[in-house]
């Protein structure tokens, strides 16, 4: 506190005052510069509880507001996926979300993570490449085939920072339960 302040309090026992009412001298430290009773409403007030409404209006529109937005963004989405799915001829009818799917274009045209994007939990990995249209892409869509018949498949994980260091490598080799590759074509008919 400044020194000004100081001398300020302690001059209040020796300054005086006469009370209006009773006619007796007091101190001015011993006084009740303000009444305890709730001082009445000015125009400042009544400014104050409009902005406070206004600003409460404002937050339920708001909310009312991204409410409307958000049913908005499904209708559009919903739309939107009905569109796709009537222009769409590769992955709706094989019940896939392109959104799922990867382009690799060689040795296959996709690779697809069927519930990537729709649940974050992918429930099968589909190669899916269009019918051979020549002897040496039915030998590629073959070769796959016989791989993934054979068990000859490695789940290879590279873990890659963001310096374009290797950090880790992991290895999992496993035995698939159905060894044909959806989308691929049809497995050779057996000899009857």
């Amino acid at each position: 506190m400044s020194s000004t302040l100081l001398a300020l309090f302690a001059l209040q026992d020796q300054i005086f005052g006469i009370c209006p009412c009773c006619g007796e001298p007091f101190r001015l430290a011993e006084a009740t510069l303000f009444d305890r009773a709730v001082p009445p409403r000015t125009w400042l007030d009544r400014v104050e509880d409009d902005i406070a409404r206004l600003d409460e209006l404002e937050e339920r529109i708001d909310l009312q507001l991204e409410r409307l937005r958000e049913a908005a963004r499904r209708r559009g989405r919903k739309r939107a996926q009905g569109l796709v799915k009537k222009a769409d001829r590769v992955f709706s009818p094989k019940k896939l979300h392109a959104d799922d799917a990867k382009p690799l274009c060689h040795p296959v045209d996709f690779v697809v993570f069927d519930g990537l994007n729709s649940s974050q939990t992918v429930r099968k990995v589909v190669f899916l490449d269009r019918v051979a249209d020549s002897a040496t892409r039915e030998a590629v869509q073959k070769s796959m085939r016989d791989a993934i018949r054979r068990g000859n498949v490695v789940w290879r994980e590279l873990h890659v920072s963001d310096t374009c260091m290797v950090a880790a490598r992991k290895v999992i080799r496993s035995r698939l339960a159905d060894p044909l590759l959806p989308g691929m074509g049809q497995p050779p008919a057996s000899a009857s």
